[in-house]
């Protein structure tokens, strides 16, 4: 594994096509943008999420988009994070998360939450980070909950 000391940064409106570009692109949990746009998930809806619902953050690796995340601050969730398939297990996933993390406690968020697949790679990968299920399930995905104590 190749593991590097990621550049992130904020997310910006003009980031919202590469944001779709990411996210179309990975294996698990993977759609289209057609079926996004259907559900109400546009580039106006995201940069909306990124500018005055919550924030955004790239990661980047000599200077190409390699991942997103998302928060949002009206429930402190992160509803967002994704890696290109080609540049996963490189701490890019780690570090976007820690920025919308960050991000959430400073607004004051003591719990934050998300959801999530049961039994996916991205599960293993917030459980390992301290996420706990709450046994909420809706959709076919899985709360999860992490605690500032």
């Amino acid at each position: 594994m190749n593991t590097i000391a990621p550049f992130i940064r904020q997310a910006t409106k003009e980031d919202v096509p590469l944001m779709f570009e990411i996210r179309v692109s990975v294996r698990e949990n993977s759609t289209t943008r057609e079926r996004l746009y259907a559900l109400g998930i546009n580039d106006e809806a995201v940069a909306n999420s990124i500018t005055n619902e919550g924030r955004g953050w790239i990661a980047e690796e000599n200077g190409q988009a390699v991942g997103f995340s998302m928060a949002d601050l009206r429930d402190g969730s992160i509803f967002a994070l994704f890696v290109r398939p080609e540049f996963e297990r490189r701490g890019y996933g780690g570090a976007l998360l820690a920025a919308a993390v960050r991000w959430l406690l400073s607004r004051n968020f003591k719990q934050l939450w998300l959801a999530v697949g049961r039994d996916t790679r991205a599960h293993r990968f917030y459980l390992k980070r301290g996420w706990v299920e709450t046994g909420v399930i809706e959709n076919g995905d899985v709360e999860l909950r992490w605690s500032c104590s």
